[in-house]
């Protein structure tokens, strides 16, 4: 296995974890500033210095081919203590560049660890962790059995704080899976515990959070109050990743009020926020925002550029949902070049993929677009697919839902 160290002593493994341990813990002073640092025991010797960020994810970039080796050494020595902390700060560390899943297999094997070692802080964090990690893979469910396991142990420990973070995790599951109540109602209750805590930093992040549930719901304009907000308590903070979010989120509201300028600067600073942050996933993501400004204002070439980088990052990435908002992204551009072949040929890749994991949502969304894309020359066809995009929206009960099924009720093949 690479970075897999066999002819290692147990002393000296233990001395080679605790360099580690600690580099990372100095990187991760510079990649996750807002994450709470492991009460680790003293350096054997004095750890390196970072200079910068840049500095930290070269090292991090550098060194992600031997984390699961080093984990999986402490973990198989015995090292309980260790095996888990280090897997708790690689996450931390995590390239910015680099697949969530791919940590997968280490925030494991820190957790069996921790759960060797008894130690319920450490089940705690490395449970939170796998829960995000597996709402990346958008492998849902196990990401709420995780989650749901970590409030047990918040709520029996009386860990208010972690308690909000996990509920925090659990309201972007339920958005994830477009189960608008139930995230907000996680988030609501995390932001009180924030803010008596007096945690500005995480009130930020689930004001951000309770912003793009509003505006998952629509209509558009009554989140604006909370796009705002979160915004603001991010330039406050100097919160740049944050910021970068908040903007995004401002975005897509610019777009749906038709308040281009607006839209196309706040989604220019977002993505040179995520250049800047080197981060691959904050990137692919801004870029469908960024292609839907272009597609607005009709620079169609430049749309399917950004469409495409997307489509490419989210694949490496292995997001498949968000690489089929991408596709999505497309369709829509190629419709309004009047080339719907091509159109309906991405709404169906996209289809085909949100359906396989069993996002009804998104499902229904481009069946709609897949049927609009098709109407022209196969009728009959569209009118299969907008039928069944409305049984796919059956669960869904919010604005935005309900002005899609209008809309999809009044298209023309449904006529007969």
């Amino acid at each position: 296995m690479p970075g897999y160290y066999p002819d290692y002593g147990e002393a000296a493994l233990r001395r080679r974890l605790d360099r580690f341990l600690h580099t990372a813990d100095a990187a991760r002073a510079w990649l996750a500033p807002a994450e709470p640092p492991l009460p680790l025991p003293p350096p054997l010797w004095p750890p390196p210095v970072f200079a910068d960020y840049d500095t930290a994810v070269d090292w991090s970039e550098s060194e992600q081919p031997g984390f699961a080796g080093l984990v999986q050494a402490a973990s198989s020595a015995g090292l309980d203590q260790q095996a888990w902390q280090l897997a708790e700060t690689l996450w931390q560390v995590w390239p910015p560049s680099a697949a969530d899943a791919d940590w997968l297999r280490i925030g494991q094997l820190g957790l069996a660890a921790a759960e060797r070692e008894g130690d319920t802080d450490g089940r705690i964090r490395l449970l939170m962790s796998l829960g995000t990690a597996y709402r990346s893979a958008n492998r849902l469910d196990e990401g709420l059995r995780s989650l749901a396991q970590a409030l047990e142990l918040c709520r029996s420990s009386d860990n208010r704080l972690d308690e909000a973070h996990a509920l925090n995790l659990v309201g972007l599951l339920h958005l994830r899976a477009r189960r608008l109540d139930s995230a907000a109602a996680c988030f609501g209750s995390a932001l009180s515990t924030f803010r008596e805590a007096g945690a500005d930093r995480w009130a930020a992040v689930v004001l951000s959070n309770v912003a793009s549930t509003r505006l998952n719901a629509g209509p558009a304009a009554e989140a604006a109050e909370a796009v705002r907000l979160a915004l603001d308590a991010y330039q406050e903070l100097d919160d740049r990743r944050g910021e970068g979010n908040a903007l995004r989120l401002a975005a897509a509201l610019h777009i749906e009020l038709g308040e281009l300028d607006e839209a196309e600067a706040c989604v220019r600073e977002a993505m040179r926020i995520a250049l800047a942050l080197r981060d691959h996933a904050l990137e692919a993501y801004w870029l469908i925002t960024l292609g839907d400004v272009q597609r607005a204002t009709v620079t169609y070439g430049d749309a399917l550029i950004s469409y495409q980088r997307s489509a490419a990052l989210h694949r490496r990435l292995g997001d498949r949902s968000r690489e089929a908002l991408a596709w999505r992204g497309a369709g829509l551009t190629y419709e309004a070049l009047d080339r719907p072949a091509e159109a309906a040929a991405f709404h169906r890749r996209a289809a085909a993929v949100h359906a396989e994991l069993g996002d009804a949502w998104e499902q229904a969304v481009e069946l709609d677009h897949l049927g609009a894309a098709l109407h022209p020359r196969d009728p009959e066809t569209a009118r299969s697919h907008w039928s069944q995009a409305l049984v796919c929206l059956t669960p869904f009960t919010d604005p935005r839902a309900d002005a899609l099924r209008a809309r999809i009720e009044q298209r023309p093949a449904r006529d007969g």
